[in-house]
């Protein structure tokens, strides 16, 4: 993290907080009449943070107090007036949950894309717990939904709030799968499926077209939504998996060949690496972490050319999108990462910042959030 300065609203201080189980450590900790815009005012975080704060206020030395901002590294790099170097001790991973700012952060924010992807495991429930009000205020440009189980006849005016663009390509089957795509932006274009049974029946695919001559970018830029199949029910779930993927495969490889520029969000239902998942070593032999599964995607990044965008920005082990139900996995952060920002090349210079955002939960996946440069 690195500090700005320059707002004398905000403070920054010291303070001792016990973080994942550890020692207690000392961590920076923002406090400032405006802590609801980092922190939501109804989470446990902000619960801890402000009564600490409380009982420790007359502890602190007045002499660290520094008059600022906390921000992502890779943001300050869009700051150059106001940055001021920062000692190393103050450099600081905020955990369990990430801090998602406003768009305000970037000097230049009509020139920032921000992009989520999620799987809300059913946009009505979902709705019902508080989706899209979150949505309102997530300062979100697009925004591609995995498996939305809903129809076009339940898919009413509640789903489709004010503001926003959008598209949904339902399953043939009732309250299953399903991709949508919200955007504040206008669509050129919305193609639905893949061209192939799999994919089309299932509604697994979206891609919408964009128009980003006003932001200063000349061609089309693609942005989809992916629902990849899970192989997890068994035998016959996993040979669906492995031929979609296969089928899939081509289709990416044609997208590179016409140089598309290409962002594609999605639960993928496959972990790539060691440090995407915790228990490496007791899932080897399951569905979405079988070493064919990681060497699609070795293939689609490191031989198609595609970019996990998230990995480019973070490289902090730990931080997953997807826990078990069972278990108390989710509190014990025994998580997969396996929803992506897949995208061709062009992007990766673009990527600013990732995060995944924990602070209020809409399904099993948390939303993975990344900030691009136009």
């Amino acid at each position: 993290m690195v500090l700005i300065t320059g707002n004398p609203a905000k403070k920054l201080y010291w303070m001792n907080l016990p973080i994942y189980n550890a020692p207690l450590r000392w961590y920076l900790v923002l406090i400032n009449p405006d802590i609801k815009h980092y922190y939501d005012p109804k989470s446990s975080q902000y619960a801890k943070i402000y009564s600490q704060y409380s009982q420790t206020k007359s502890q602190i030395n007045p002499k660290d107090e520094t008059l600022g901002t906390i921000l992502p590294k890779q943001a300050a790099t869009l700051t150059t007036k106001s940055v001021q170097k920062t000692p190393k001790s103050q450099i600081v991973a905020v955990k369990p949950n990430d801090i998602v700012p406003s768009k305000s952060i970037y000097q230049n924010a009509n020139q920032v894309l921000r992009v989520i992807s999620i799987n809300v495991n059913g946009l009505r429930a979902a709705e019902k717990k508080g989706f899209f009000e979150w949505l309102a205020i997530s300062d979100a440009d697009v925004v591609c939904i995995q498996e939305s189980r809903i129809t076009h006849e339940q898919w009413t005016d509640k789903f489709r709030p004010k503001g926003w663009h959008t598209h949904l390509f339902a399953a043939q089957k009732a309250g299953y799968a399903g991709v949508a795509i919200y955007s504040r932006l206008p669509f050129v274009s919305v193609v639905d499926g893949l061209g192939f049974d799999l994919a089309d029946s299932q509604g697994r695919f979206i891609c919408a077209q964009f128009d980003l001559s006003a932001q200063g970018i000349d061609h089309p830029v693609y942005i989809a939504s992916l629902y990849l199949p899970s192989g997890s029910s068994g035998e016959d779930a996993q040979a669906r998996k492995d031929l979609f993927l296969e089928k899939y495969r081509h289709i990416l490889k044609q997208w590179r060949d016409e140089n598309k520029s290409l962002i594609v969000c999605g639960d993928y239902n496959i972990v790539h690496k060691r440090i995407d998942i915790k228990n490496w070593s007791g899932n080897q032999k399951a569905s979405g972490c079988l070493p064919h599964e990681r060497a699609w995607l070795d293939h689609i990044y490191d031989e198609l050319g595609y970019v996990d965008t998230f990995r480019v920005v973070r490289q902090d082990a730990d931080i997953y999108s997807w826990w078990s139900n069972r278990g108390q996995a989710r509190a014990k952060n025994v998580g997969w990462r396996i929803d992506y920002h897949a995208c061709s090349p062009d992007w990766e210079k673009r990527t600013l910042n990732a995060w995944v955002y924990k602070d209020s939960w809409f399904s099993d996946h948390a939303p993975v959030i990344i900030d691009y440069q136009l």
